[in-house]
């Protein structure tokens, strides 16, 4: 099975760097974003998904949607490729490096009640576990730059603490093999 993971395209909240965590809190693509989502949609259109899943929030699902038009197939929510639960909802992203500024472990830190990157890992472990049970070729799976660093750890392409610091630019995917 090939598993696509790519992130949204650019949100709102992406170009006034803010943090959003709570999928409750819509907040959408940009036209930016949408162009960025269609590229990779045209990009990727030979290509027979059998499958598309998406977080639970806005500017994914948006993004899913774009990627499944003309292939007749539903986008399919699941809440362990949300984004990471960093706190700090609606705050400056600035905010959120700065707290975490002193910490021994990046992938380990996280504020109390909130996720670390080794929490969202442990999510999208549970997604691919899920997923190998099922008789795909191909699926697509559209989420958010935490999720797509954590399957990059997963397949095996950087340790924890280099993925996390690895930035994914919108609209950008990754191929993996399972």
């Amino acid at each position: 099975m090939k598993v696509y993971f790519m992130r949204h395209g650019e949100s709102e909240y992406n170009v006034v760097k803010r943090i959003n965590f709570n999928p409750k809190v819509e907040v959408g693509l940009t036209v930016k974003g949408k162009d960025q989502v269609k590229k990779v949609a045209m990009e990727l259109f030979k290509l027979r998904f059998d499958a598309v899943y998406s977080s639970q929030f806005e500017r994914a699902k948006e993004s899913a949607k774009i990627m499944a038009e003309g292939r007749k197939l539903k986008v399919r929510g699941d809440v362990r490729l949300n984004e990471m639960k960093y706190g700090l909802e609606g705050e400056s992203a600035e905010d959120y490096y700065s707290v975490r500024s002193d910490a021994e472990s990046l992938s380990e830190f996280k504020l109390e009640g909130y996720e670390s990157f080794l929490d969202v890992k442990s999510r999208v472990y549970d997604f691919l576990q899920g997923l190998r049970k099922k008789k795909y070729a191909r699926v697509l799976v559209v989420a958010h730059e935490a999720v797509v660093q954590a399957a990059r750890t997963l397949f095996n392409e950087f340790n924890d603490e280099e993925a996390f610091t690895t930035p994914i630019k919108n609209g950008q995917y990754f191929m993996f093999d399972m």
